[in-house]
Formats: C-alpha cells, structure tokens, sequence
C-alpha cells in the first residue's frame, strides 16, 4: 500500500501469524517438535512462548529416563519468553510473558509427575499453587494497569484470567480436601489448546485444563477429566464430551455486584488473601469453598 507506513497493530499482527504458521508445522505433523522450536525461538517472546509450550507437550510423551532433558530445553526457551527483545512491542509481549510465567510455575510439578509416573505429592503440589497463586495476581495487577495502545495484550490477559481462576480453586481442592497425589488439575498442552491449528477454527475439540487421576502409585496415571474455560457462556456446547466452565456465570455469587465480568479476577485475589491471611479469610474461604462445589457439579 503507497503512502502509509504500517502501523503498530499490523506490525504485530503480521510477527504473530509468521510464528503461529512455523507452529502449524509442528500440529500438522509435517516438522518434528526440535526444528519447529528452534525457528521459533528467533521470534522474540511469543515465539519462544510457543517453542516452550510443544517441547513441554512433547516432554510429556518421553519415556520417563527423557522426561528431564525435554523439559530442561521447555523451561530455557520459556524464561527466554520472559525477556523480550528491545525492537519488541510491548503490546505484543505481555500476554507472552504473562502466560510463559504461569506454564513455568507448573513445570517442577510437571516434571515430577512424568519422569516418576506417578503424581506429584501434596508438598510439591502445595508450591506450585503458592507459586501460581503469586504469578496470577501479577498477571491480574497488570491486565488492570493496560494502556490504550496494549489493546491485543489486554484482551488475551482478560480470557487468560478466567482460565487462572479456574486451576487455583481446582487445585485448592486438590491440596485442602481430596490429595494431589490422586487427583490434580494442569493447563492443557499446546495441541489440545488448539484443535489442530494456530490460525483457523477446524472445528476439532479444544480444552483449557487436564484433570490427572491415580488410584494407586502402581497404577498408570490417567486424563480423566478436561475443562474449556470461558469467561461468558457461549451460545452451544463446543463438543458436549467437554465440560465448559463459563466463569463469570458459572461461578458467580450473589455478593459478586461489584465484581460483574470480573469473578476470576475476584477469585484469584481471594486465592492469595487465603495464603497470606488464614486467620483473617473465612468469608473468602467460605465463598471459595462454594465456588469449588460448583466447579465440581460442571466437572461431573
């Protein structure tokens, strides 16, 4: 186009969609993971985001003795995510960064659980919420803090805070009430996050948060449940086999007036109030507990 230079918004647009096509290259089987992730992680931080999401996906699929290697290369392209690049616009890298810290605080916790076969144990797992709780409310902070010009980062913050709250009261009731070492609850992998492609809808099932269930350490570890997490209830069912948890409906009380379309935001902050301030949390507790038990009826 003559006569107009391109602007911020289609700049990172077009940067993007160059990363999400070499990522469609990996979900359409035509490049193996390593390839993939090593062009994405000249990308800057949405691209190392990426590299680290499928080579976690993959760790997952190693024989427990590969496990490690694999998710030593995930975490040191996912904290590369956290350092964009000085040409980087901030617009773009936000969201990147944001989500790159959440898969981190997860990673030990993954780790354990697939180069061990068996399921992290409460003390790990009660890290990991500590640590998921910390980096949810940061995530909050800054989705509030949002200036005009970050409108991409602000919108895919928004989406990704209902998603938050919905794995911290899921892994509260892991640690308070049922043992993480038989029920625990983690973001999804990147192919299932995305039914089979980056760029276009086709349509296959797509899901938010895995459920991982073991009766007995002897016992293979199962995916027993998935969630798809929206922050409004959406018109149908996406795939009916798929629970949706629409979180700001769903999860909704009646003292929430004040909080109307921000109830993840509301549960993360009571999440961390209940950490820091046991003995002064029992209404936030009480209405946490209530959350969960409705959590639990969509579950099944």
């Amino acid at each position: 186009m003559y006569g107009r230079g391109i602007s911020e918004g289609e700049r990172n647009a077009l940067r993007k969609n160059a990363a999400l096509s070499i990522a469609n290259q990996y979900l359409h089987g035509t490049e193996e993971a390593q390839p993939v992730a090593r062009r994405l992680s000249s990308k800057g931080s949405f691209g190392n985001l990426l590299a680290g999401e499928i080579l976690v996906e993959q760790a997952s699929r190693q024989t427990p003795s590969m496990a490690p290697d694999w998710f030593r290369h995930a975490r040191a392209l996912l904290e590369k995510a956290t350092y964009p690049t000085k040409d980087e616009s901030p617009d773009l890298s936000a969201s990147s960064i944001a989500r790159a810290e959440f898969r981190l605080a997860q990673l030990s916790a993954l780790e354990e659980m697939f180069s061990k076969g068996v399921l992290p144990k409460n003390s790990t797992t009660q890290r990991m919420y500590n640590e998921l709780t910390k980096r949810a409310i940061s995530i909050a902070d800054t989705s509030r803090s949002m200036r005009g010009n970050q409108v991409h980062s602000a919108m895919q913050l928004r989406g990704f805070i209902g998603e938050l709250a919905v794995l911290l009261i899921a892994q509260r009731y892991s640690i308070q009430q049922i043992g993480s070492d038989s029920w625990l609850p983690f973001q999804s992998f990147f192919s299932e996050n995305n039914g089979g492609d980056c760029l276009y809808d086709t349509g296959a099932p797509t899901w938010d948060i895995n459920i991982y269930t073991q009766t007995n350490k002897s016992d293979p570890i199962e995916k027993s449940y998935m969630l798809q997490v929206k922050s409004a209830k959406p018109d149908s069912d996406i795939d009916p086999a798929i629970p949706i948890v629409s979180v700001n409906s769903d999860l909704f009380l009646p003292g929430d007036d004040g909080w109307l379309g921000r109830v993840g935001d509301k549960i993360i902050r009571s999440c961390s109030f209940e950490l820091e301030r046991p003995e002064a949390s029992e209404r936030l507790t009480r209405e946490l507990d209530i959350r969960t038990e409705m959590l639990l009826e969509i579950i099944g």
